[in-house]
């Protein structure tokens, strides 16, 4: 029985009412049912009416081998040609079938083209509904024609359905879900065509949703022409006069709507959920112009009513005094209501102090004493609103905007001409500092709390034996030619973390050898260094590298061995862009660059001249003191870094403390080391405790944690243009580094 069913190929659906009958009969097999309720089994034995209906159906289908379908379906060479879809449905199925009309001198040719059924669902549904269903397949069927044929044709729907064609005729806004769906998608389809009521009788798609038997179809004429009148004028066919009558079908399908009403006490709510859902103040006043004149052009339909898409200027303003008498509705109510009366406001309110009143647009303004001013009238009687109501917020985030960004101060004095905002420089600071634009222009940077001196700069050490190191220049040398132009040298300078002690270093250029040459000639003189902190100079990082395999190597190892307590000097980079940590040598700079620039001026020096001269300012910078100075002359003379460089061996370091020791039972020797321990002794009381305050970046430290937004700074490009990251991962040794190390 599939099998037969099966073999009905008819992909045109020119057999559309005798595959009909076929997709019923399936359909009724799987709704079959025992006495007891259970589905029919696939074995049992049909019920006699089910074989009566296939065999008689079966022996008809042999009938369809003797069909002949003419396929030429235009007349020659037509000048018009149309296309005529009807549609129709019942309770068993429903579908579409489509006749092309072509006309020329010898008369009018109708012919089927292609057909479409589908059987109705098993879950019933009412006839109209069914008829939408049959306009859907008929508005696909269209869809599919055009598409192949490749060329526009003027095309006609026809439904026996007044219902059907209300709802077409409608918005599917108008009717139910499964109305509005179908509605829409039939009306984007078919935007182009119209549609059109026939008579039940002259349908053809009738046939589809009754089916029909094969020999019946053979010799039903208006299945394979259409009905009569296609083949006349346009003038005789059928009349489209139809009567909108309201009947039960189309009241059913309609959207129940909930009428909302407000009232003065969901006033607050609706204003407060209003002006949440915007964050700009101009989107929300146009919003509510456009809501206004919708409802106005739909409750007086007139000649006069607005169709621009474009805003004027008396609705914006409308709008504007809308929603502004909401605002003080709800921040005003007492008042408001006492105005409205003709009252005057209460005396315990806050407003009390402008003389209010009520205009004819129903807003509160300021009564003042400017009226004999020759002011606007919104100027001399500012509008009054809350300066904490979001609305009021839109509205100076919006003038902040709208003057490209202007300070509180100003943002105040353009307010002022039309508004009086209670509050108003706390708000208008608020929305200067919350405005993204403004703080990318003028970014704070994230500072942190002044950190703990590194363990460095605060123990005991033998002078230069943790050094600093940094370059300054570019100085002026004069060539031994006279008529030479002058050479570009620079200055290293070596700075002691312990005792602030300073040696200067004069080098003829910026490389690496040039360098290690300056450091060569630093350590033969005061002693090897043990750690070296330096910025992330590109000629730093190449005298590490170099310096680590010179100590490295099998030939320098065991001349290094007995003066250093590592198999090299370990090197440390300060971070990249983290000034504060090399403040030390800064400092000393500083103070080299203003005895040098006070003495020598715009001259020039010849080398050895040169580097006289640096050294009698390092003699200067290593008397200078480093602890308080004391009036009183019976004190000691004060601490210099020269105390801890005169008088003793350069690679000495502190022995046993022998200063409570009487000197009579010293040895020479050990005199010398008790002299030496008292200067070690003043440096941690007179010193060391100067150290112990913050001079600056005293905030709590700025917690940096996952998620947060930042602003990434960069030297070499405008604020405005630096780069917004988020921080997804932390790094504590880095964040240790920001928070608790300095080296000022």
């Amino acid at each position: 029985m599939t099998e037969h069913i099966a073999r009905l190929f008819d992909p045109l659906g020119l057999l559309g009412p005798v595959v009909t009958s076929a997709k019923l009969f399936m359909q009724a097999l799987w709704g079959l049912k025992n006495d007891d309720g259970t589905s029919w089994d696939w074995d049992q034995q049909l019920p006699p009416t089910a074989i009566d209906f296939w065999q008689t159906y079966h022996s008809q289908l042999v009938l369809l081998n003797d069909l002949r379908i003419d396929r030429c379906i235009l007349c020659s060479n037509p000048p018009t040609v149309q296309l005529h879809i009807f549609s129709d449905a019942s309770e068993r199925a429903y579908g579409a079938c489509a006749y092309i009309r072509s006309t020329n001198s010898s008369g009018v040719n109708v012919a089927l083209l292609t057909a479409r059924s589908k059987v109705a669902p098993l879950n019933r549904q009412s006839i109209p509904r069914l008829e939408l269903c049959g306009a859907q397949i008929a508005s696909e069927l269209y869809q599919k024609i055009i598409t192949s044929l490749q060329r526009p044709l003027e095309t006609f729907f026809w439904v026996d359905s007044t219902t059907v064609i209300h709802w077409l005729k409608s918005p599917p806004s108008t009717w139910v879900t499964f109305v509005a769906n179908r509605v829409s998608k039939i009306q984007l389809a078919t935007e182009t065509c119209s549609w059109n009521h026939v008579p039940g009788s002259e349908n053809p798609a009738d046939l589809i949703s009754r089916s029909m038997s094969a020999d019946a179809l053979l010799q039903d004429n208006l299945w394979w022409k259409g009905p009569d009148w296609l083949k006349h004028d346009a003038h005789q066919w059928p009349s489209q006069q139809i009567t909108p009558i309201q009947n039960a079908d189309i009241l059913r399908e309609i959207r129940k709507t909930p009428v909302i009403v407000i009232t003065a006490a969901s006033t607050e709510s609706f204003i407060d959920e209003l002006t949440a859902r915007f964050s700009s103040f101009r989107r929300m006043i146009h919003t509510i112009a456009y809501c206004r004149r919708v409802t106005r052009n739909r409750r007086v339909k007139t000649a006069t009513t607005s169709s621009s898409k474009v805003l004027t200027c008396e609705e914006i303003e409308e709008a504007e005094h809308v929603l502004i008498s909401l605002v003080q509705q709800q921040a005003f109510s007492s008042e408001w209501i006492n105005l409205q009366k003709k009252k005057s406001v209460p005396t315990r309110s806050r407003i009390r102090w402008f003389h209010p009143f009520l205009s004819d647009d129903q807003i509160i303004r300021i009564g003042g004493r400017l009226d004999q001013a020759q002011l606007p009238y919104n100027t001399k009687h500012q509008v009054l609103l809350p300066g904490t109501h979001r609305f009021t917020k839109l509205l100076v985030d919006y003038y902040h905007r709208k003057h490209l960004h202007a300070a509180p101060q100003l943002l105040i004095s353009i307010l002022r001409t039309r508004y009086w905002v209670l509050g108003a420089r706390d708000l208008a600071k608020r929305v200067v500092h919350s405005c993204v634009i403004c703080f990318r222009a003028r970014p704070k940077h994230l500072e942190q709390f002044m950190g703990e001196l590194p363990a460095a700069r605060v123990n005991m050490a033998r002078p230069f034996s943790i050094t600093g190191i940094d370059y300054w220049g570019p100085v002026l040398i004069q060539p031994p030619h006279r008529r030479a132009a002058p050479k570009k040298a620079y200055v290293a300078v070596f700075v002691c973390f312990c005792t602030k002690a300073v040696h200067l270093e004069l080098v003829c250029d910026l490389t690496t050898a040039k360098f290690i040459q300056a450091l060569r000639r630093f350590v033969s003189r005061r002693g090897l260094c043990f750690e070296i902190y330096s910025d992330n100079g590109r000629n730093f990082v190449g005298a590490a590298n170099e310096l680590r395999q010179l100590v490295r190597s099998e030939a320098h190892k065991q001349a290094l061995a007995e003066e250093c307590t590592t198999n090299g000097i370990r090197w440390h980079f300060n971070p990249p862009k983290a000034s504060h940590f090399g403040g030390l040598w800064e400092a000393a700079i500083y103070s080299a660059q203003k005895h040098f620039t006070r003495v020598l001026g715009s001259h020039t020096l010849p080398y050895d001249e040169m580097e006289t001269l640096l050294v009698q300012i390092e003699c200067c910078l290593n008397s200078r003191p480093i602890s308080p100075l004391s009036d009183d002359p019976s004190d000691y003379d004060p601490l210099t870094p020269g105390h801890f460089l005169a008088g003793t061996a350069l690679k000495a370091v502190p022995q046993t403390d022998v200063s409570t020791v009487p000197s009579n039972r010293l040895k020479l020797w050990q005199q010398t080391q008790k002299l030496l321990q008292n200067i070690w002794k003043r440096w941690h009381l007179e010193y060391v405790s100067t150290l112990q305050h913050r001079s600056k970046w005293l905030k709590s430290p700025v917690i940096i944690e996952k998620g947060r937004l930042a602003i990434l700074k960069d030297d070499a490009a405008p604020p405005m243009t630096w780069k917004l990251a988020r921080i997804t991962d932390l790094h504590q040794r880095c964040v240790d580094s920001l928070q608790k190390e300095s080296f000022r």
